[in-house]
């Protein structure tokens, strides 16, 4: 994490409860499972890129590797893609 602090690892720890939950519940309604896991591996994603900083790790390296230092920010969506 770039800050921290007790609330950013709260918002990934609730994001990561999100995403068991949605778990939980494609585990018991077999009719909506596809849709249920999906989104558990959206929330598990966010929370990883939370935790770790996925994208700015990404950004840095794509925009070094690109010459972009300057408009790097924009590639922030890369990994979103």
């Amino acid at each position: 994490m770039h800050e921290g602090d007790l609330l950013d690892w709260l918002s990934v720890a609730a994001v990561a409860a999100a995403a068991v939950t949605a778990s939980c519940y494609a585990v018991r309604l077999p009719s909506r499972r596809g849709g249920l896991l999906l989104l558990a591996a959206m929330l598990a994603f966010l929370a990883v890129d939370d935790a770790f900083g996925v994208h700015e790790r990404v950004t840095s390296t794509a925009a070094a590797a690109l010459g972009l230092n300057a408009r790097g920010d924009i590639l922030f969506l890369l990994p979103y893609l």
